[in-house]
């Protein structure tokens, strides 16, 4: 079986989206699948992390459409360059099924004129249709006249035309199950992991709290953990917290003033982006990894990737109920669950942590025996393909 995935998010360097879809490809590659990954947008800006336009990383194949992976700085530019890679995307789909039959093709969110462009190409091509979501469709564009329409379009009209989608969560899964066309098949695929990464995460020897993602908005809760650190930091006077993700956000300011406004300047750290590869020593070396994300439409329909990295470092993961999270992780068992919103809960299960070493350490080995089990991305790949093969050969 051979597999072409598409998408517009950086590669292979990137934030919880390049890091899902570089666990999908190995764990496709890992049951047997040839794999093929083609970025249609050139994504670097600023200090490239990436220059090269194809490549091999840790057996996936990558191709940029555009030829290039540098975003260039004028905006007549950039657009003639986003709709090269446009044009780009569907050339390599023909040239690429012409040496080797695609079986499927997963393709990742775009607007709607291009995501039909495509599936007409796929007809005539012969191949599988399939979208992966990991969040409800135009969640930001909702509450526009444009966002409703466009909506309502990728709805009644796109979702038809897929053979299959690939879903991160059960609410998602229900979401979309009355808009598919008969035949078309649905999978649940939640949050992947590579253990691999984590096998030497470390021993959390720092004494931290670590939360790791964006801190922008209120999508993770970075305020109410915040809050929650501020109850309980006199405590616990050697203990800090520690802030991993970009900083260059309209916004952030307010989280420096409310760290100022509770006197923890010198207790909080934000230590900026941090690339993936250093990303589980970071996390495997904090006391508690924490996830104070409150209930929104968002957090029901998603399922965050960190919490599978958390969970996969062997150290007590401190998280709300909200979204699948409850339907997989027990209170106690695996993790420390909070209710979505309740800052005082939050800061009482980080105080009880902080307080019982072995209680944390039992917790996280339970912690990271779930992930091993159930989002592992090898797990997860076979599960994948069984589902593929019900339908592709169709």
């Amino acid at each position: 079986m051979r597999i072409l995935i598409i998408t517009n998010y950086p590669f292979p360097h990137g934030m919880a989206q390049t890091n899902r879809i570089i666990a999908m490809a190995k764990g496709l590659i890992h049951a047997g699948a040839g794999v093929d990954l083609l970025v249609s947008k050139a994504t670097e800006l600023g200090e490239p992390k990436n220059r090269e336009a194809a490549g091999n990383y840790q057996g996936i194949a990558f191709t940029y459409a555009t030829g290039t992976p540098i975003r260039p700085a004028g905006k007549v530019r950039r657009a003639i360059l986003y709709y090269r890679g446009m044009a780009g995307t569907l050339r390599f789909i023909v040239k690429a099924h012409r040496r080797q039959k695609i079986d499927a093709l997963f393709m990742g969110v775009y607007s709607n004129c291009f995501t039909y462009l495509v599936y007409l190409l796929t007809r005539l091509l012969g191949i599988k249709y399939i979208q992966e979501r990991s969040e409800y469709p135009f969640l930001s564009y909702s509450n526009r006249i444009g966002g409703r329409i466009s909506l309502g379009i990728y709805l009644r009209g796109i979702c038809a035309r897929f053979d299959g989608i690939v879903v991160i969560s059960k609410a998602l899964e229900s979401y979309f199950k009355p808009y598919l066309k008969r035949g078309a098949t649905m999978h649940l695929m939640p949050i992947l992991v590579e253990m691999e990464r984590f096998s030497q995460a470390g021993p959390g020897s720092k004494n931290v709290i670590t939360y790791c993602g964006s801190m922008q908005g209120t999508k993770d809760g970075v305020p109410l953990l915040i809050d929650a650190f501020s109850k309980i930091a006199a405590q616990f006077p050697g203990t800090n917290l520690q802030l991993i993700g970009p900083t260059d956000f309209e916004g952030f300011r307010l989280l420096e003033e409310q760290i100022a406004s509770l006197g923890l300047t010198e207790r909080i750290v934000f230590t900026g982006r941090v690339e993936r590869d250093e990303m589980p020593g970071l996390l495997g070396e904090s006391r508690i990894l924490a996830l104070a994300r409150p209930f929104t439409k968002q957090a029901e329909g998603g399922f965050p990737t960190k919490l599978g990295e958390y969970l996969a470092t062997g150290r007590l993961t401190v998280v709300t109920r909200v979204g699948d999270i409850p339907d997989y992780l027990a209170h106690e068992k695996n993790a420390l669950l909070a209710e979505p919103g309740d800052v005082e809960e939050f800061a009482k299960l980080l105080k009880i942590g902080l307080a019982d070493e072995a209680l944390r350490n039992a917790i996280g080995r339970e912690g990271r025996k779930l992930a091993e089990d159930l989002f592992n991305y090898r797990v997860q790949g076979e599960k994948l393909v069984d589902w593929l093969n019900t339908f592709v050969e169709k």
